[in-house]
């Protein structure tokens, strides 16, 4: 009939089975460990939990066993993410601590729109961090969060309508380059066609020296080849 268990500060690394069967617990205390996870926490009439101080980096789906929890510290935490808050979502919490004075913050804390996101999502809240919400918070929270998702939808569209510009210009230099890649490598081979052709005829006529518009043909093509090389 145990109805709370206080376990701070006892080196403890997991939870196991230590705590299966206390089906009447309502307190839990576990700040002060070296928790990496709060797995296999099944403790249907639990009410408060502080797991602050740990070793922490999620908790998404940690408390799907825990039906009755209203109170939850997490502080002094490696949580870096709002995906944790978003599965927090779930709950009924009136208090939730990713901060307070005696055991330091997460890295969520300083994420932008942090106390937005929080008190967006978890509209029971009465304390958050320590201190009182009241129901102006929340209603200032809900504005900010819709004026926010308004902003970001509209910056998500004019993104992907200059990306798609992007694109679209790409591909037009693209074919415009590939063009002139044709035109370049049509107009060497012509060239090679030519200047084979001065070689063929001065060989057949017994000449040893080239005519120079074989030489010119031969330097054009050359210059030409080049500039395919560039492109490529």
């Amino acid at each position: 009939n145990l109805q709370k268990l206080y376990l701070p500060f006892n080196c403890i690394k997991e939870i196991g089975s230590g705590l299966a069967g206390l089906e009447q617990l309502e307190v839990l205390w576990l700040a002060g460990n070296q928790l990496r996870s709060l797995e296999n926490l099944v403790l249907p009439s639990l009410t408060e939990l502080n797991a602050a101080s740990n070793q922490l980096s999620s908790v998404v789906g940690a408390f799907d066993q825990l039906p009755q929890l209203q109170s939850l510290n997490l502080s002094g935490n490696r949580l870096c993410s709002f995906k944790e808050v978003l599965d927090l979502s779930r709950s009924s919490l009136t208090a939730l601590s990713f901060a307070d004075p005696d055991f330091g913050e997460n890295p969520i804390c300083s994420l932008c729109n942090y106390q937005t996101y929080v008190l967006y999502h978890l509209p029971k809240l009465q304390v958050h961090d320590q201190m009182y919400v009241d129901a102006e918070a929340h209603n200032m929270a809900q504005a900010a969060y819709a004026q926010k998702r308004l902003y970001y939808n509209m910056h998500i569209k004019t993104l992907k309508r200059q990306s798609g510009d992007c694109l679209r210009a790409a591909k037009v230099i693209h074919e415009a380059r590939c063009n002139t890649l044709g035109q370049d490598l049509s107009a060497a081979a012509r060239l090679l066609r030519r200047a084979d052709a001065f070689r063929q005829s001065r060989e057949k006529n017994g000449g040893d020296e080239a005519d120079p518009a074989e030489y010119q043909d031969l330097e054009l093509a050359t210059r030409r080849l080049q500039l395919c090389e560039v492109e490529l």
